[in-house]
């Protein structure tokens, strides 16, 4: 067996939000969690934000809660040490004409001690099974990986979500 599908836990992490407050991915036990896992530069990634405030706009109040978690995976070429940074989040969450973004953002900052910068993020590995970005899991509600898929699907999404949720 591959250790991803050995994988059936969610492994929690620690961040902070837009507001500068640590949270804690098991602060959602009891509710199905969509983690986006996106970067501020990545053209798929904004696209995928819009239609995410769309879906998430149907399942607030119903037991789903989403959380975008951005990051930068360029550490080694630039000094990216402490970024991004909750403003960073916030750009994230205003960024289009479209209405603001109102599910939660969190930021996946590299924390290092050595310039360039090669530190480590805190969520991006335990979920990153593609290499790429924008990758997407749902979480059931005991927090096990239910779904994950590199890229994005608004069908997928909402089957996956009215299959935890019963709908």
């Amino acid at each position: 067996r591959s250790p991803w599908t050995m994988f059936t836990c969610g492994r929690d992490f620690t961040l902070v939000d837009t507001h500068g407050k640590t949270r804690n991915l098991h602060e959602f036990r009891g509710k199905a969690v969509l983690v986006d896992f996106s970067a501020e530069w990545c053209p798929p990634c904004i696209s995928e934000a819009d239609a995410l405030e769309n879906i998430w706009q149907d399942y607030k109040g119903r037991g789903v809660e989403f959380v975008s978690v951005i990051f930068d995976e360029e550490v080694n070429g630039q000094d990216w040490n402490g970024r991004p940074t909750p403003a960073e989040c916030r750009l994230w969450e205003i960024r289009t004409p479209s209405p603001n973004h109102s599910f939660e953002c969190w930021v996946d900052s590299a924390v290092c001690s050595t310039s360039p910068c090669n530190g480590a993020r805190a969520a991006w590995p335990l979920y990153n099974r593609y290499g790429a970005v924008p990758t997407n899991v749902i979480l059931n509600q005991g927090l096990g990986v239910s779904f994950s898929m590199a890229g994005w699907s608004e069908t997928s999404f909402r089957a996956e979500l009215n299959r935890l949720i019963g709908t």
